[in-house]
């Protein structure tokens, strides 16, 4: 029973709560769940829950280490969020939350910690679930995410990303086992800019304030100035996790965008529902000298100019030489 459950829970894209993705990379451990007796769909490898408010409940797992020295694995119990890319992500822990969010399933689970697992053993580790006290409407949506931290982490030197192997097994609550049909919502947010040296980033702030997974949701967006098109996107089959946020990126510039005002363009559509948006957002480049060039100056020049320095010693040389000259006369 075991392998049967290693097996499945180390597939590497499987499908979860529909059509959101649960992503697995094993380095010398495997991670399982142990399904409890409240699973909605028993044919499904992670938590699909139907859960009684109020009570409590441990949601336990396996992790087997297969190599010959002990490991640490951090587990924390993620919130679902939606990415860039338009993917459904469960990597970020403590994200804050969006203002339709009624219940954060990470406060109904402990605060992250790290286990550690002795060579060619197996540990089960459960984490108690706390329900709410209230009914909530449609799914709570997240993952239990165990990562190694203690060693095979690998970095792409060529961009500076560090990754590290780890699973990600989906966990969805629901009060009620029918849900109910929710009609598909989005609201903006307004636009997100970020402007340093290396270019511009501008991204539309898209959320699902409803609490279901929505899918194949199709957005294209354009930045304009002085009615040109300075930057564009389009993205299609976006999963916008319940109640979150997406920062939908328009094309990176290679260089700063100018100072100016520039014009934010939306257009969203899923099936028969359709979204238009527009913003207005203003990028300002201020000239800024750097803190190396600010203190090698400070250095160099010390609390006044260094032109100003030898001119106050020249003048006080003069003015004693002259002291002294009448002086000496005086006394002759």
């Amino acid at each position: 029973m075991f392998k049967r459950l290693l097996l499945l829970a180390a597939v590497i894209a499987g499908v979860v709560g529909s059509g959101q993705a649960v992503h697995a990379a094993s380095v010398n451990f495997q991670v399982a769940p142990e399904i409890p007796k409240n699973q909605i769909d028993k044919r499904l490898e992670y938590y699909d829950l139907l859960v009684t408010p109020g009570t409590t409940q441990n949601l336990t797992f396996l992790i087997q280490n297969t190599d010959s020295g002990s490991h640490k694995f951090a587990v924390s119990v993620n919130r679902a969020g939606t990415s860039p890319d338009g993917n459904t992500s469960y990597s970020e822990h403590g994200v804050k939350p969006t203002s339709s969010l009624k219940v954060n399933i990470e406060s109904l689970f402990p605060k992250p910690h790290t286990y550690t697992v002795d060579p060619h053993s197996t540990r089960r580790i459960s984490l108690k679930l706390k329900a709410p006290k209230e009914a909530w409407s449609g799914i709570l949506l997240g993952a239990l995410n165990v990562q190694k931290v203690d060693q095979d982490a690998s970095t792409n030197g060529t961009v500076g990303i560090t990754s590290r192997p780890g699973y990600a097994i989906g966990i969805q609550l629901q009060a009620t086992k029918t849900l109910p049909t929710y009609t598909p919502e989005l609201q903006f947010n307004g636009a997100q800019v970020a402007t340093n040296a290396s270019g511009s980033n501008v991204s539309a702030l898209l959320e699902n304030p409803a609490p279901i997974l929505q899918t194949g949701l199709h957005v294209s967006a354009q930045v304009l100035r002085n009615n040109k098109k300075v930057l564009s996107q389009e993205i299609a089959g976006i999963k916008l996790a319940p109640n979150a946020q997406m920062a939908f990126p328009l094309t990176k510039t290679t260089t700063s965008l100018k100072s100016g005002t520039y014009h934010l363009v939306v257009n969203a559509q899923n099936g028969e529902h359709k979204w238009h948006f527009e913003d207005n957002f203003t990028v300002v480049n201020p000239v800024m000298k750097s803190k190396t060039e600010t203190k090698a100056k400070q250095a160099h020049d010390g609390p006044f100019p260094s032109w100003l320095v030898a001119v106050m010693i020249a003048i006080v040389s003069a003015l004693g030489w002259y002291i002294w000259y009448l002086r000496s006369h005086r006394q002759d």
